[in-house]
């Protein structure tokens, strides 16, 4: 399971991917959108590594974990 300073890894390569993408390809909007999402994804699971200590395989997972009304 990913750690905390992977998901930051993972999010800042993201980061310079898209950055990369917004400069040369816009007419691939649609993969920067979808690198974006990623990178939310990726800074989401790190929070919820530090603050919890505990990973998730799933969107279901992390919804469910936090989801105020669980």
């Amino acid at each position: 399971m990913a750690q905390f300073q992977e998901h930051i890894e993972q999010a800042n390569r993201n980061l310079r991917f898209l950055q990369h993408a917004n400069q040369s390809a816009s007419e691939y909007w649609d993969w920067q959108v979808t690198v974006g999402f990623y990178v939310a994804v990726h800074l989401v699971n790190a929070h919820l590594a530090q603050k919890t200590g505990l990973s998730y395989r799933s969107h279901e997972q992390v919804n469910e974990a936090i989801n105020p009304y669980n």
